[in-house]
């Protein structure tokens, strides 16, 4: 058998695991649980509107960037000039931006004047280490302590040895690389150079922020980032969202069994659309039938397959030029149909690896809920952050800690073929 006829075989296998089939546009679909899944925490309400379970003993935490979850903001050296007359000030910003705009463009994190208390003002000029004459010196690999505050590194309380002079022939050898001549840097001749400590990249969150102005001043766009992480690390849940979340993962957790009784890994995955709380795809691991059969991607090829069927039985209705029928399972044309997981929530019972989170990155997930970590494979929040990568052109949130617990017993007996 090759590997383009198994993986056929693992879809049906995932078709067999599945036990909740999606309903036609259901507005208000609740998770029904498999037969094995344990209901000892159900109970309907008394309108039967939701259904009502024991208050949940975990919260979703989000998983963000490393740098965001620190609250340590890294610190870089840099070249400051001090003012002493207003009317330099003006002189000293055109020279920055004729001469220095290259290096500026590492500082747009930063204000580019202070003017600390009781103390003239002080204008960024550049990073130390963007001046090849002083990269090497020593003092630039064992940056000085910040705990004395901001202005100690410029207001002669530094442990630096770099002299202004030494400063100042610096900028000008870098000057002189680029072709600019002489005249320009004599707007600094008359000033003094030091170095102080500057944070490094923009804030990541609140403490980041209050951190980094406490040596420099930051720009506007830094403390927006900063309260924008901050708001996300705090995000909320209500009653109703934490046991719905629970009831999914419950069904995850049903198919996990059932993948484990089929001597695959005990990893289950639900697919659900949170505008209608719909379950679109209900599956287990079938790792043993096929290597890239993992859960997470199961559920794609489950999702993409029904969106398939979909968008077939849209096109052979425009053909003959009838409207969609509820009994079709379908209502909307086909510039309507979503791209495969476009804005779904996935629950899983464990972290997804690398490639099943690279794959969730190009299904244009919206949320991943995993109940238990993956520290050596996970590609959330154990060898990578996929989610969150920069470089990627989607990005999508992720929680840990969903009925962690409860997930974590699946692997008690060491059952782990992924």
């Amino acid at each position: 058998m090759t590997e383009q006829d198994e993986l056929p075989n693992a879809k049906r296998h995932a078709t067999m695991l599945s036990s909740s089939p999606t309903p036609a546009n259901s507005q208000s679909q609740r998770p029904s649980l498999p037969s094995n899944a344990s209901t000892s925490a159900l109970s309907e309400s008394p309108d039967g509107s939701l259904p009502r379970r024991t208050p949940v003993d975990w919260r979703p935490v989000p998983v963000l960037l490393a740098e965001v979850e620190s609250h340590t903001m890294p610190t870089a050296r840099a070249i400051v000039a001090r003012v002493d007359l207003p009317k330099q000030m003006s002189a000293v910003i055109a020279f920055i931006q004729q001469c220095m705009q290259p290096e500026s463009a590492r500082l747009e994190h930063l204000r580019r004047v202070r003017k600390p208390s009781n103390s003239v003002m002080q204008v960024l000029i550049c990073l130390v280490d963007s001046v090849p004459l002083l990269r090497t010196h020593h003092e630039i690999s064992t940056p000085s302590d910040t705990s004395s505050g901001s202005d100690a590194a410029c207001n002669g309380n530094s442990s630096s040895s770099l002299t202004s002079d030494q400063l100042l022939l610096g900028i000008k050898s870098l000057l002189q690389s680029r072709g600019v001549a002489d005249d320009k840097s004599q707007v600094l001749e008359s000033l003094s150079l030091c170095v102080t400590d500057v944070p490094e990249r923009i804030a990541a969150n609140q403490q980041q922020h209050a951190a980094g102005n406490a040596l420099w001043p930051l720009a506007h766009a830094s403390a927006l980032t900063a309260a924008k992480n901050s708001a996300l690390a705090e995000m909320l849940f209500s009653d109703d969202e934490l046991q719905r979340m629970d009831g999914y993962m419950d069904i995850a957790i049903a198919q996990a069994q059932a993948a484990r009784a089929q001597g695959n890994s005990p990893i289950g995955a639900v697919v659900v659309d949170p505008a209608t709380n719909t379950i679109l795809a209900s599956v287990g691991d079938c790792s043993r039938e096929h290597t890239l059969a993992h859960a997470a991607m199961v559920a794609i090829a489950r999702v993409a397959d029904a969106q398939r069927q979909e968008y077939l039985a849209a096109l052979q209705q425009g053909e003959n030029g009838a409207p969609a029928s509820a009994e079709a399972g379908n209502s909307r044309p086909v510039a309507e149909l979503p791209y495969l997981c476009t804005s779904y929530d996935l629950y899983i019972t464990r972290e997804p690896c690398v490639m099943c989170s690279m794959a969730l990155v190009h299904s244009r997930v919206g949320r991943v809920f995993f109940g238990t970590p993956h520290p050596d494979m996970g590609g959330l929040a154990g060898a990578r952050r996929i989610h969150a990568e920069p470089k990627l052109n989607h990005h999508f949130l992720a929680f840990r800690g969903v009925a962690e617990r409860r997930c974590a017993a699946l692997f008690c007996d060491g059952a782990d073929t992924e």
